[in-house]
């Protein structure tokens, strides 16, 4: 027998509004992977940072994912990829993939490069580290090219280079007592345990310069680009607590020409050095 067409049109009615038919469900936000700089073990950096992400995701509406890089080379390997679709990036990488990442923000504070030694090591000054042992990061590692190219050429020294794949495996070396001296910078130290800091000492630095930054992929939507630069600088006023985390207590605007087309001239000082 036909069904009343009057009586199951009364029969739907009655029963969405007793709630019987769920609402549907809301569409999820975009999905976006995040990459921070691999100074510190993946475990590490997941343990600092979620915090972060978790605020991130309720203000934008966004599913946050970290996406990991095992060192310096594969990260820089990911960045020219255009993998994930933000990261906090180091100033000379971030100018390399400038046409693939554009900074959005970072902290007011500028950064320098330095050599670490023991508190208790003998070596005083750059002079001393000729024939020494010196830890390095892989790849293309900013601290390392400065003083490549801006110090060590200039001094003609020449110290032992053991590559390793963060600065936290490098300062471990020779906090153990067994390489001489390392490369880092004073973002990194930030993130050292203070005990293992407190073992340390600088014998060079360089000169201040503009921090990382935190950079979006260029394929990314504009809305979506700012509605992640709003929620970050709104971190200023609702959640400051977090933001030491993401090591920008003093977090601005960021700018690519403004603040980062210095390391061009690296760049091309490194180039020359190869060519030469």
């Amino acid at each position: 027998m036909p069904v009343n067409r009057c009586w199951l049109s009364a029969f739907v009615l009655l029963a969405s509004l007793l709630g019987f038919f769920p609402e549907p469900a809301a569409a999820a936000g975009a999905r976006y992977s995040i990459a921070i700089a691999p100074t510190l073990p993946a475990t590490e950096i997941k343990r600092r940072w979620q915090p972060l992400l978790d605020q991130l995701q309720r203000d934008t509406g966004f599913v946050l994912k970290f996406h990991f890089y095992k060192d310096s080379i594969d990260f820089e390997e990911g960045l020219q990829k255009s993998e994930p679709d933000f990261a906090l990036i180091d100033p000379l990488q971030l100018w390399k993939v400038r046409t693939r990442y554009l900074p959005i923000v970072r902290d007011a504070a500028p950064i320098v490069d330095m050599i670490l030694v023991r508190k208790d090591s003998p070596l005083q000054s750059l002079a001393d580290l000729n024939k020494h042992t010196l830890a390095t990061a892989g790849g293309n590692d900013m601290a390392s090219l400065m003083l490549y190219t801006q110090t060590f050429k200039s001094i003609r020294i020449q110290p032992r280079l053991h590559v390793h794949r963060t600065h936290s495996n490098g300062l471990r070396a020779v906090i153990l007592g067994k390489l001489d001296a390392a490369i880092s910078n004073s973002a990194y130290l930030q993130l050292m345990p203070v005990g293992l800091a407190q073992q340390m000492r600088t014998i060079h630095q360089t000169s201040p310069m503009t921090g990382q930054a935190f950079a979006v992929a260029r394929r990314i939507p504009a809305d979506d680009l700012h509605k992640m630069k709003a929620a970050l600088l709104h971190l200023k006023e609702s959640h400051a607590e977090l933001l030491p985390i993401a090591q920008m207590p003093n977090i601005i605007e960021a700018d690519l020409e403004r603040d980062y087309s210095f390391f061009a001239n690296l760049i091309a000082a490194e180039t020359s050095d190869v060519a030469n």
